[in-house]
Order: structure tokens, then sequence, then C-alpha cells
């Protein structure tokens, strides 16, 4: 083992005692801190995924009214096939009608939470079948509502 030379002073020995008392103080409050900082970020995130989290919680809430008018609109196409007639066209017409108006109103509603969150997200697919045909609505902005076919807003 090396023994101790004499004529040399250990770093901390050659320090004034203010700067060592400054030292005692400021390194816990330094490692402090940083613990604090870590922390912080790491709960800025969990937030901000809580955050989409609410997003896609609220566009869940504005197309659900969606699925009920498909559950009508799909029945009215079964009756249309089961029972052809008048009054089966017009009541599929009446249940494509209220989807149609179901999709607008989600359309709405998904405006609303992505302004209430602060997000972008509105809905990045919907798809809706029915009636036998497909209509797809991606991101459910007034822009893509007017591209619908014209037999799909009366």
């Amino acid at each position: 083992m090396r023994k101790p030379d004499p004529g040399r002073i250990a770093p901390l020995a050659r320090l004034k005692v203010g700067t060592k008392l400054m030292l005692l103080v400021l390194l816990p409050v330094c490692v402090l801190l940083s613990f604090t900082g870590f922390t912080a970020l790491a709960d800025w995130h969990a937030a901000s995924q809580l955050q989409d989290f609410r997003a896609a919680t609220r566009l869940s809430f504005a197309t659900a009214g969606v699925a009920g008018q498909l559950a009508t609109e799909r029945t009215a196409a079964a009756m249309v096939r089961l029972r052809p007639g008048a009054q089966a066209q017009a009541g599929l017409g009446a249940a494509q009608r209220d989807v149609n108006q179901a999709l607008h109103h989600a359309q709405d509603s998904a405006a609303v939470a992505a302004e209430d969150t602060g997000t972008a997200h509105t809905s990045s697919d919907i798809v809706v079948v029915g009636s036998g045909q497909t209509r797809s609505v991606s991101t459910l902005l007034p822009a893509n509502l007017d591209t619908l076919p014209p037999e799909w807003s009366k």
C-alpha cells in the first residue's frame, strides 16, 4: 500500500471553510433539483399521454351516435331485401339521412373535442358500412364531408 506524501495536500484541505460549507449545502440541493427535474419531465410525458387518451375518449363519444344510426340503417336495408316495397324504401332513405346527420354531428363534436383538448385529433378513419355500401370519411372535416356521394346527402 502506498503511503501518503507528506508534502501533498488533499484537494478539500486546500479549500477555505466557507467554500467547504457551500459545497456541503449546494451539492445535495443540486442533486435534489436534478431529481425534481427528471420527475417533472416524466409527469409531463404522462400528462401528454393522458391528454391523448382524453381526446380519443371524446372522439369515441362523438362518434357513438353514428353506431346507433347505422344499426337502424342496416335493419332498414334488411327489410328492403326481405319485403321490397315503397314503405321499406322510404324507411331506408330516412335511415340513410339519419346516418348522414349523425356523421355531421360527429364531425362537429369531434372538432369541439379537438379544440377543448388542444390536439389535432379528430377521426383518422371512420368507415361506415350500411345498405351494402361503404362510406369512408377520413378525418371528419367539412371538406371531406362534402365529398360524400349525393345519394347519401338526401
